[in-house]
């Protein structure tokens, strides 16, 4: 279980990084929040506008599908 816990939390790192590098492509002005897709896969933008560099964001969202995985995963073996 400890391994599909870290699988999400790489998930959520990958989609961090890919976040990252599309914003860095398109600039610091630019406004995410309206994108329905970006505020499902980065939940640290559900909390508004808090002021962090890229790294603690990368950390973050990684916290929060690892976070997401704790919960969904014993959920899922006592379904199976």
């Amino acid at each position: 279980m400890m391994r599909r816990i870290a699988l999400w939390a790489f998930a959520g790192f990958g989609v961090a990084v890919c976040w990252v590098f599309f914003s860095a492509f398109l600039g610091p002005h630019f406004n995410f929040n309206h994108w329905i897709v970006f505020r499902l896969t980065f939940p640290i933008s559900w909390f508004g506008r808090i002021r962090m560099t890229y790294y603690e964001a990368i950390f973050l969202n990684a916290a929060a599908y690892a976070l997401v995985g704790l919960v969904t995963e014993p959920l899922w073996r006592h379904h199976q």
